[in-house]
């Protein structure tokens, strides 16, 4: 910044708009699209889901902007986050994410949002990496920082049914991270103690340890 005003100062606005544009910056001082949301395809039946070197990236994030090292962030150490951003994603704002006692965000559920939002909304995520700063030191970009889950394949039995799919069916083993299920029943069935009760897991990968809880999206619909 410094360097800019003294370019600036000097008359040499074109280097200033050099250096702005190298940062991926428009004319309108906006980020370009094509650096916010770079091409990144999905294809059927696959999923996507954070990198280690993503979760790596939300884990240093969360500690950087972990002031008082109390494990959490408060709503100031949360708004300071968010600054170079548009504000807080809307799954972020209106969802529930784990919290100590004093109702500050964990780490815990601070990944698990990001483990969420990009099983939900990639896209949002890859924005979210390039307002955030995301680099991977390799030229890749934010595209990095995801990782696409192995295609699923189901065949189907003479009977039209899916195999693998009931009481003597065998599942394949599950490769994902994040896992979408639905939830369906009537009201008081037990849906909501019954996402409440999944027990943790532990994660490690690249020197990377967190403890989490196994996300789950349930999407809590009503029997008719």
């Amino acid at each position: 910044m410094l360097l800019n005003k003294l370019f600036a100062e000097r008359g040499r606005h074109e280097t200033v708009w050099n250096i702005l544009r190298k940062f991926h910056y428009t004319d309108s001082l906006s980020l370009r699209e094509s650096f916010l949301l770079p091409k990144f395809e999905c294809p059927a039946n696959s999923s996507v889901e954070l990198s280690p070197s993503g979760y790596r990236f939300f884990v240093d994030l969360f500690s950087l902007f972990d002031k008082d090292n109390d494990g959490a962030l408060n709503p100031n150490e949360l708004s300071s986050l968010f600054r170079p951003t548009p504000g807080l994603p809307q799954l972020f704002e209106h969802g529930e994410s784990v919290r100590d006692e004093d109702g500050n965000i964990t780490l815990q559920g601070w990944l698990a949002h990001w483990s969420m939002e990009t099983r939900v909304d990639y896209k949002t995520t890859l924005r979210y990496l390039g307002y955030l700063g995301y680099e991977d030191g390799m030229g890749k970009g934010t595209v990095s920082a995801l990782r696409l889950t192995k295609t699923r394949r189901r065949k189907q039995g003479p009977n039209g049914k899916l195999k693998g799919v009931g009481a003597q069916g065998k599942g394949g083993r599950v490769e994902r991270n994040v896992l979408l299920c639905h939830v369906i029943g009537n009201a008081g069935s037990g849906k909501v103690t019954l996402f409440l009760n999944i027990p943790p897991f532990e994660v490690s990968s690249l020197n990377l340890c967190i403890f989490l809880e196994l996300f789950v999206e349930c999407v809590f619909e009503s029997a008719v």
